[in-house]
């Protein structure tokens, strides 16, 4: 009989990561920049996903991505056209960007993530100090972060700190040693300031001695951790 042992599956994979770094496949999708329909054609075994395993490799051994999946090409060397949104409920089919390698984002925006086995999670949103388009995307990508450590609140409540870099060379940090409850700061983001995430965290900003006029974020360090002896207050505060 042989000892070779027959390499793990993607779908294996792909269940350990979800595991071991607590996400769902939602945002398993995002990390690797792909539908969470593809995910669920892998789980289900109705494609095999090769080409996803370098990154789901890194995401479970290390917490981060580093290197996108190529998207699938023809042998003419074309990259294979995906399923669209549907256009009056007719399926259509578009040609994806093929973003295979070092992750990489246009202009000067520019997010990353790590996901510890403890349910720790950092974040990093990097922006363009002026550029709209630069700015709104990190507002989506550090709302989906904040919403993503919020649902991770099933064993334990989180408290989340920032570490913020200013366009004149200069640092502030948020949060000091306890950091905030993630379960209040999510719910001032959607009640108070419509949504916009770093509309709280200039907030935030502006009663602190780092606030300066005309001065502007241009990355956003999030650090989420296990809320430590403050669980009853936690509770109570939501």
């Amino acid at each position: 009989m042989s000892n070779h042992q027959e390499p793990e599956s993607v779908a294996d994979l792909i269940r350990q990561v979800i595991e071991r770094r607590q996400l769902s496949q939602k945002q398993l999708a995002a990390e690797l920049d792909r539908s969470p329909r593809l995910i669920r054609k892998i789980l289900s075994g109705t494609m095999k996903g090769e080409n996803t395993r370098p990154a789901l490799t890194s995401l479970r051994d290390t917490g981060t991505v580093e290197s996108l999946p190529p998207r699938r090409r023809s042998k003419a060397g074309q990259v294979i056209s995906v399923r669209g949104k549907a256009t009056d409920g007719e399926p259509t089919l578009r040609v994806p960007e093929d973003p295979g390698g070092p992750k990489k984002r246009p202009g000067r925006y520019r997010h990353t993530t790590h996901y510890a086995e403890n349910g720790d999670f950092m974040s990093q949103v990097g922006m363009h100090h002026k550029n709209p388009q630069s700015r709104q995307r990190a507002n989506e990508s550090l709302k989906a972060d904040l919403l993503h450590v919020a649902r991770g609140q099933a064993r334990n409540d989180k408290r989340v700190s920032w570490h913020l870099q200013l366009d004149d060379g200069t640092t502030a940090t948020l949060g000091g040693k306890n950091g905030y409850f993630i379960s209040d700061v999510t719910r001032r983001i959607r009640d108070e300031f419509g949504g916009d995430a770093n509309a709280f965290i200039r907030d935030q900003l502006s009663k602190t001695k780092y606030e300066k006029a005309g001065v502007s974020i241009t990355n956003i360090s999030t650090t989420a951790a296990n809320a430590r002896g403050q669980a009853d207050r936690s509770k109570k505060r939501r």
